[in-house]
């Protein structure tokens, strides 16, 4: 691998973006190709089903066989409060290295839920009618203190 393409690799995962290296298998050219950038590529199909599914391996392309090495970032898990679930998970989060914890400071499950459901409500703006004239609506946010 070429150290300009390892300095691309390195920074992009450090910065928890989606690349793929894409070898070629007979003359071993590499290219690196972004998350952002997967649209405008002629693999593009090929690319994208690769990234959603995280999985290196080779492929057959218009030019030939070519290995493609994905680099997704690890997935996180949010976890708040102190209470049971959330002891059990800790310890499995650990191993897998995607703990990431909130205290459980008063308001704050208000405060994320109510972020959660402002999120959902701009998501569900112009959404289609699930049938007849019913149209999906997010849940209200709860009141401080309950």
């Amino acid at each position: 691998m070429k150290l300009d393409l390892l300095r691309t690799l390195n920074e992009e995962r450090a910065a928890r973006r989606a690349v793929i290296v894409v070898t070629d298998v007979g003359s071993g050219a590499q290219r690196l190709v972004k998350a952002a950038d997967v649209a405008g590529d002629p693999l593009r199909d090929l690319l994208a089903e690769r990234l959603r599914t995280g999985k290196s391996g080779v492929a057959e392309t218009p030019d030939g066989q070519a290995f493609l090495t994905v680099h997704v970032p690890p997935t996180r898990l949010v976890i708040t409060g102190a209470v049971h679930i959330s002891q059990a998970l800790a310890p499995i989060a650990t191993l897998l290295r995607s703990l990431a914890a909130l205290p459980d400071l008063p308001g704050w499950r208000f405060r994320l839920g109510a972020l959660i459901l402002a999120a959902r409500r701009e998501a569900l703006d112009g959404a289609p009618p699930l049938r007849s004239g019913v149209r999906a609506q997010a849940p209200r946010a709860p009141r401080e203190g309950r």
